[in-house]
């Protein structure tokens, strides 16, 4: 079965992934996840995921 991204073509990232790309810990990751204040999060099997439009959300909320 193949997963299709609801953004064009612009890949899920993995938790990993997405705090490399916004600078900030795991641990800072799961503590924001814990508080409800991180992104939205997609489980696939065993995999936590973020979608690139969860990952905008985020950002635009962080700025407020």
């Amino acid at each position: 079965m193949e997963i299709q991204h609801m953004t064009q073509n612009t890949p899920a990232k993995s938790v990993s992934e997405f705090c490399q790309n916004n600078n900030i810990s795991q641990s800072f990751f799961y503590k924001l996840l814990k508080q409800g204040k991180a992104p939205r999060i997609m489980k696939i099997g065993n995999r936590t995921i973020i979608t690139a439009e969860a990952e905008n959300e985020w950002r635009k909320a962080m700025e407020a």
